[in-house]
């Protein structure tokens, strides 16, 4: 593995500022003089049961009046008036019932995690371990991993990740709008131990390569004194991949471009398999040709690089045309080299290694092995489609830092940071200004150009305290932005009610700005507006 670089250190700050979301309300407390919202009030003008009132004594912090952010599931974070008629940051907790959503309160919906940004938490608290040795790091690091191996064996299927689980006798008081049980993809009262759960499933790649990343790099920064949290990242990094490696022979549906759904027995592979949330006992697989990377399954969860392989083998398909996908081919080998560095000396596991790599290195069969996987990950393509496919490049950049970190074969090494990080992917965002992407690209290269980490130093610099806000910004008619992305329609102003309809997934660049944004709920209130250099 390679040393810890400044630019991997580095991606530390990118990390956290993308995954923590100010739940520490401490971080966010109003200093001392500046007073603190009362709570307990019996309503207030958003039905918080907290009044947000102007203090007199308090100083002008900048905010405007009426923005507010959520810091926890039942807290929030509100500027207020002074007496100046400016505003300042305050903080106040939800009345009993309520959550915390988008600033407001909800008795119906608050701000939780998904399996996604809590695994990239977790990999920014490991970096932070790493770097400094701090104990509340090592302490986070600790609860973290046992959360992501919660959530790996709670559905009881090996390798399959749930989005969210908590124990069933567990309340809470408010409502969390993802967990219905009347819903298709929530599971309730599942035994897991000695106790129930109930947990949100249907799983899709993106949350796979989150909890992936943090997992890999918490074994990195765990030590000795944690040997028992290392053993559960080892036992469920290699329980995945193992999956990955099974042939299966199961029925299969698939529905094509919309049209008649076709039922036959498959040879499967390069997937974990979920019974409950199978349809009628079968896979179901629902694939629009035109936009592979938007296929619907349920029951199973795919990393197929190419998924026509599977279509294929149907009745009256064998006609199906390659789909290839390189951020399955990307993450499919970033999930080996993981397996491999986590069983690497460990001779409980030396068997079970051995037959990783014999497979990565050697599988002969349909799918081949990490030299055909490579071969469709060189393919790899800009998803940003105007902005609306953004998160495609998430999940492929995201892996892609495990996989060029830890290769260790020289050859491969140089097709996956040479001939697709160096020269399909980073091109492709070299002028984006995503510090998360430079930090990653810096991070695994050598000889990048030191402008690449000062830059988007730079750019994480001109964040502002937290909490970052969601205002609109219009940039149409500014100097600074002459050109367009060829093929996009130009975007004004927006309201946050028209940025949250537009933007369902992912991260958002979209000129003339560059709209930073979090897919999941929590991170709705966060915006930040880069400028292109």
């Amino acid at each position: 593995m390679r040393p810890l670089t400044a630019a991997s250190l580095l991606l530390l700050v990118a990390i956290a500022d993308v995954a923590a979301c100010g739940g520490d309300s401490s971080r966010a407390a109003p200093a001392p003089g500046t007073g603190s919202t009362p709570t307990g009030s019996p309503s207030g003008p958003d039905g918080s049961g907290s009044t947000p009132v102007s203090l007199p004594g308090a100083a002008d912090e900048g905010c405007t009046v009426g923005d507010a952010v959520c810091t926890g599931i039942a807290r929030r974070h509100a500027c207020v008036a002074n007496a100046t008629g400016g505003g300042h940051w305050t903080d106040d907790t939800r009345a009993a019932g309520s959550g915390c959503f988008g600033g407001a309160s909800t008795p119906t919906r608050c701000s939780d995690d998904s399996a996604l940004w809590t695994g990239t938490l977790l990999a920014s608290e490991a970096l932070c371990l790493r770097a400094t040795g701090s104990a509340d790091a090592r302490a986070r690091v600790r609860t973290l991993t046992e959360t992501m191996h919660l959530w790996l064996n709670v559905a009881g299927e090996p390798g399959m990740l749930v989005r969210w689980a908590k124990e069933s006798a567990t309340t809470l008081p408010f409502a969390i709008g993802d967990l219905d049980c009347a819903v298709e993809r929530v599971h309730c009262g599942v035994d897991h131990g000695d106790k129930k759960y109930d947990f949100v499933g249907h799983i899709s790649r993106d949350q796979c390569q989150g909890v992936m990343l943090g997992l890999a790099l918490a074994y990195d920064a765990l030590g000795s004194a944690d040997a028992d949290l290392r053993e559960l990242v080892r036992a469920d990094v290699v329980t995945v991949v193992e999956e990955l490696m099974k042939e299966r022979t199961l029925p299969l549906t698939v529905t094509l471009n919309g049209g008649v759904p076709l039922t036959s027995m498959v040879t499967a592979r390069f997937m974990v398999v979920s019974p409950r949330e199978m349809k009628n006992g079968a896979l179901d697989l629902r694939l629009d040709l035109a936009k592979p990377n938007d296929s619907e399954m349920f029951g199973f969860q795919e990393f197929c690089p190419n998924l026509a392989q599977l279509v294929r083998q149907l009745p009256g398909l064998g006609w199906v045309p390659d789909v290839n996908r390189a951020s399955s081919a990307i993450m499919l080998a970033s999930f080996f080299r993981v397996g491999l560095k986590v069983t690497e000396g460990v001779p409980a596991y030396a068997k079970r290694r051995a037959d990783m790599l014999a497979y990565y290195t050697g599988h002969s069969g349909e799918g081949g092995s990490v030299a055909d996987w490579l071969a469709v990950a060189k393919q790899w393509t800009d998803g940003g489609s105007c902005g609306s496919g953004y998160f495609a490049n998430n999940i492929s950049m995201m892996p892609m830092y495990d996989l060029a970190r830890l290769e260790d074969d020289p050859a491969r090494a140089a097709v996956i940071q040479n001939d697709i990080l160096g020269a399909k992917m980073w091109p492709a965002f070299a002028s984006t200004k995503n510090s998360f992407f430079s930090f990653i690209y810096a991070g695994t290269r050598s000889g990048v150009d030191a402008a690449v980490v000062t830059s988007a130093a730079a750019q994480l610099a001109q964040y502002p305290a937290a909490p970052r806000v969601m205002g609109a910004v219009d940039l149409r008619s500014s100097a600074k932005y002459p050109t367009r992305q060829q093929g996009c329609v130009t975007r004004g102003r927006f309201s946050t009610r028209a940025i949250r309809r537009r933007l369902p997934r992912g991260l958002f660049h979209g000129p003339p700005a560059r709209v930073h944004r979090r897919r999941h709920p929590r991170y709705l209130p966060r915006l930040a507006v880069t400028e292109r250099m």
